[in-house]
């Protein structure tokens, strides 16, 4: 493993250059048992149990293959037994989200994701995203048909795991959607902030999430409420609020304004 301080406080490309640079990719990938290992028991639920979790966590795991090494449900394990520890908490389910982003065009790789997101119970604990020309072909497939761009296809990679209105645009299972309480009420009907499809590009007009609060605002992160992150205050229309956990209206998971220039 690299040194401490080479994998905290990474600002810049250099950095993650360097990082990556620095590591030997080889061998199998046993995603579930070194995610648990790692991250979820080295990270998350140490801060969940002390009760110094800051803020909520986004987990990225980056692969170009699917999981070898390990049982086969490893995956799907770690990511229930975290979603429970986070539960059993004071900060509720919405305190992690998890991302699965694949590099490279392996079709194993894509298959396994494409289980993990569909999955009844965990596909809604976490979004997968494929490379850019799978989710093109994916989105092009939806009902209504979404032009995927490569900015948008970055703004899903981010945003899907938070944010259900992107998550569930790639999904062909009948599953309800919506993610996790805590990161929001499913999306209004008509798609991404109730366009029908996919914002514009961040500055245009009428653009995603035109609502008050969440990240992106001049004045900074709205204030944190008695009894955890971002209990719901007054409704100003838009997603409803929930009871518990991270991400009420004004709070993590609100989708994000347009930048102000």
């Amino acid at each position: 493993n690299p040194p401490q301080h080479m994998v905290e406080h990474i600002k810049t490309e250099q950095q993650i250059s360097q990082l990556v640079s620095g590591h030997k990719f080889s061998g199998l990938t046993p995603m579930g048992t070194e995610l648990r290992k790692k991250v979820i028991d080295g990270i998350v639920v140490p801060a969940i149990r002390s009760r110094q979790m800051r803020k909520p966590i986004l987990v990225i795991t980056i692969t170009d293959g699917q999981p070898a090494g390990e049982p086969t449900t490893a995956v799907f394990d770690t990511v229930r037994y975290a979603i429970q520890e986070a539960s059993n908490s004071q900060y509720g389910r919405g305190a992690i989200a998890f991302q699965f982003a694949q590099v490279g065009n392996d079709e194993k790789a894509r298959e396994f994701l494409g289980k993990l997101d569909d999955d009844p119970v965990v596909g809604q604990l976490v979004d997968c995203t494929s490379n850019f020309e799978n989710e093109s072909a994916e989105m092009a497939r939806a009902n209504p048909p979404v032009d995927l761009t490569p900015d948008l296809w970055i703004l899903k990679l981010i945003l899907g795991a938070i944010d259900p209105s992107y998550d569930t645009k790639d999904e062909k299972s009948n599953r309800p959607q919506g993610g996790p309480p805590g990161y929001g009420a499913p999306p209004q009907q008509g798609g991404y902030g109730g366009q029908g499809q996919y914002p514009p590009p961040p500055g245009a007009p009428q653009g995603y999430g035109q609502q008050q609060g969440g990240y992106g605002q001049q004045q900074g992160y709205p204030p944190q409420q008695q009894g955890g992150y971002g209990a719901p205050p007054q409704q100003q229309g838009g997603y409803p609020p929930q009871q518990g956990g991270y991400g009420q209206q004004q709070g993590y998971g609100a989708p994000p304004p347009p930048p102000r220039y």
